[in-house]
């Protein structure tokens, strides 16, 4: 699946700690592995049982692990699901028999498990966001390529079967040259300062959890933006609503919105020069969309998926592992590079 990747320009960074292994201790560049991957999952929240309850659809792989804060809470998730080893955050480095780590903590912690998974010797899928900025993003992708570990960021909707389909038509110019992009994603989160998406702490507000998406989905079917144009609200902290504009080089524009504070439609709709795409709710995972013609002629595309949708990307991450490549060429570090360069710029515009 193509990228659309541009070059990106260089963007100053922070000291980040980086806990480097020594010069003459860089593990060998990976071989293919011939056996089942070794999972295993730092978490236990909900995404982290989403993507135990899918793991069922993956070949070549067993779910292996899983670390928890304390040890008592892995064991519960890890009786849950029927997994074998039990740790917390800090024995996981340890475990010699892992081979990837499947990070599903926080978004304020993501740098610092994949840095610490990858510095174990581990290759590591990332939950989006990959990081809360640039600078955290560049130290993962140091830590990986100093160990010569896979690494990749878990945009999950990037490996569905909707938003390939959709890709698909569109190239092939089922609606004409695109003019336009608009996607939302609004949900009413309690205005309790410990709700995570509420607390500044950890990594809280619209823009990273769920604004990623809109963004993602933009970048997607045209590639960087020129141009981009936001403005939002804050309260507590954290950006609770924002509206972004984007231009791109192709001339198509996008409008995107997200919001912790408004219940706003979870959908997109792709407007080209002889017809429209309407991806319905949950756009992000969709089960179908629809193309309507300009002539009013109008043809839904079927597109189930099997599992939860997170087993799509752990499939692509256990194949690519065993054949011994460091990236994805569907989801690329680079890839991820330039969406925490699209999110920092729009939180810079209204922070």
């Amino acid at each position: 699946m193509p990228s659309n990747a541009v070059p990106t320009n260089d963007v100053p960074t922070n000291d980040v700690p980086t806990n480097a292994v020594p010069t003459n201790a860089v593990p060998a560049v990976p071989t293919p592995i011939d056996r089942p991957l070794r999972w295993a999952i730092a978490a236990t929240g909900s995404i982290a049982a989403k993507f135990a309850a899918g793991f069922v659809e993956v070949d070549d792989a067993e779910l292996y692990a899983v670390a928890s804060r304390t040890h008592e809470r892995a064991a519960e998730f890890a009786a849950e699901w029927n997994i074998g080893r039990a740790h917390t955050y800090e024995s996981l480095a340890e475990d010699s028999e892992v081979d990837v780590v499947y990070v599903a903590t926080p978004q304020h912690r993501h740098r610092d498990d994949a840095v610490r998974y990858l510095d174990a010797g581990f290759h590591v899928l990332c939950e989006k966001p990959f990081a809360m900025n640039r600078a955290e993003v560049d130290a993962m992708v140091a830590a990986a390529r100093r160990n010569n570990r896979f690494l990749m960021e878990a945009m999950w909707s990037r490996f569905l079967p909707g938003w390939i389909a959709a890709k698909e038509r569109i190239d092939a110019g089922a609606i004409g040259d695109v003019v336009t992009v608009e996607a939302s994603f609004g949900i009413s989160v309690p205005d309790d300062p410990t709700h995570r998406l509420r607390d500044p702490a950890q990594g809280g507000g619209a823009l990273l959890d769920i604004g990623i998406y809109p963004v993602t989905f933009s970048v997607f079917l045209l590639g960087m933006p020129t141009r981009i144009v936001a403005s939002g609200r804050r309260a507590g902290g954290v950006n609770v609503h924002n509206s972004t504009y984007l231009e791109f080089s192709s001339g198509a524009t996008a409008l995107l919105w997200s919001s912790i504070e408004s219940g706003l439609s979870i959908q997109a709709r792709v407007v080209g020069t002889t017809g429209v795409i309407d991806v319905p709710m949950p756009f992000h995972a969709p089960a179908r969309f629809a193309i309507v013609g300009n002539d009013g002629e109008k043809e839904t595309v079927e597109t189930p998926m099997t599992g939860t949708g997170l087993n799509y990307q752990a499939q692509h991450a256990t194949d690519r592992i065993r054949a011994g490549e460091l990236e994805s060429p569907v989801m690329p570090l680079a890839e991820s590079e330039r969406i925490i360069d699209i999110l920092d710029e729009i939180a810079s515009q209204f922070s």
